[in-house]
């Protein structure tokens, strides 16, 4: 019995769900429709890796720093906080897994899990963050600034208690091969914006 490699067998169901650009989708019936050579063309250029992806890839490694985080008051304190990603690829390549710890104030651990990607259909990056005692999830898509080697990351975000509806900002900026400036943001309606955490990760030797 012949066996399908992983990239074929996505192409073959992307075909079987992928009718043409010009067909539309409006029934189970149109969807089972052919596709034509060009549509295989078509699905195999979607799930080819991009050049995106090669952005991404430069966040893969081992990183450690010690973080200011600022805590509420007036004003705020700053807390010397160390933090560490583990950052490696996933699933042929395509994603990023990263396991991370903060540590606010050098007290309690954080623990957290992310999970980065590019989307070629929609033209974006993608995170999403789980933190460990939260049964939220953190989702959010991004740009990529070649002129100061930035990645940022925005996604809503919801307080339970008082309702407030507002956005997380995560940057990270590359400096060289070796340092990443992260710094976490948060963007209140008005405009207002307040800093979170900000500091520096460098490569584990």
């Amino acid at each position: 019995m012949k066996t399908l490699s992983i990239p074929c067998l996505a192409l073959a169901i992307s075909a079987l769900l992928c009718a043409g650009p010009a067909d539309a989708q409006k029934s189970a019936a149109e969807a089972q429709r052919p596709n034509r050579p060009e549509d295989a063309a078509r699905i195999r250029a979607l799930l080819a890796r991009q050049a995106e992806h090669d952005i991404l890839g430069q966040l893969a490694g081992a990183w450690e720093g010690t973080l200011q985080a600022r805590s509420r008051g007036t004003p705020p304190r700053e807390m010397p906080s160390p933090a560490t990603m583990e950052i490696r690829w996933m699933l042929d390549n395509y994603f990023l897994e990263s396991d991370e710890t903060f540590q606010p104030g050098g007290q309690i651990t954080i623990h957290s899990r992310s999970v980065y990607g590019y989307n070629p259909h929609k033209k974006y990056f993608h995170r999403t963050l789980f933190q460990a005692g939260d049964p939220r999830e953190y989702l959010a898509t991004g740009t990529w600034n070649a002129e100061t080697r930035t990645l940022t990351f925005k996604g809503p975000e919801h307080n339970a208690v008082t309702g407030d509806e507002f956005q997380r900002r995560d940057t990270f900026r590359l400096i060289g091969e070796d340092q990443i400036a992260y710094e976490l943001s948060y963007v209140f309606q008005d405009g207002s914006e307040l800093q979170a955490v900000q500091g520096i990760y460098r490569r584990k030797r």
